[in-house]
């Protein structure tokens, strides 16, 4: 693999933004759902899937992949950390042969801690398949630090570009298979 397809996470950013400013009527989130859901749907395919979703990027790109899949008819259920407190986590994820984790991206910056930190746990006793999104939550991408605890992914689809931390310790040892999912967005270095 070549080293242009390893960035910072400051560099995807610069280079997110001037895909942006190059095809204003192209909608970002919309494409990465799309390619997300395209890699996603064989692996599913025919399992109970339960979308967890936090508060950044990464939660609206599961929302989005989740409602592809529910109108081609795939068993799935959301669960949305921020409104969905009250609905019993431990239920739902019994009930999951696959849990989709798009709780965290290449945004964090502090340790996680209250809700996020029980439904981390909970998810990695689960022994449920895990499928995350970008980067398994808790990691840092540039680091590959872990930010308290992170998720333990059988899978995780990089979105766009490798982060340092698919290939670094700590964090390699909590992506399981790494597959890249391109968006055609080039790296600006």
């Amino acid at each position: 693999m070549a080293s242009s397809n390893i960035l910072t996470i400051k560099q995807i950013i610069q280079s997110e933004n001037s895909f942006i400013k190059k095809n204003p009527s192209l909608d970002i989130m919309n494409l990465a759902s799309n390619r997300i859901w395209r890699n996603l749907k064989k692996i599913i395919f025919q399992k109970k899937v339960l979308f967890v979703c936090g508060p950044g990027k990464n939660g609206i790109d599961g929302k989005k992949v989740y409602e592809i899949a529910k109108q081609n008819k795939f068993f799935v259920k959301l669960f949305n950390i921020r409104t969905n407190k009250k609905q019993n986590f431990g239920k739902l994820i019994r009930e999951t042969d696959i849990v989709i984790d798009c709780i965290f991206g290449i945004g964090l910056n502090r340790n996680i801690t209250g809700i996020y930190k029980k439904i981390i746990k909970e998810i990695n006793q689960s022994f449920k398949k895990i499928i995350s999104i970008d980067l398994p939550s808790g990691i840092n991408g540039d680091t590959s630090l872990i930010k308290g605890l992170a998720i333990k992914a059988n899978i995780t689809l990089a979105m766009g570009f490798y982060k340092p931390a698919h290939f670094l310790l700590p964090g390699k040892k909590f992506c399981g298979d790494v597959f890249l999912i391109t968006l055609g967005i080039k790296p600006i270095c």
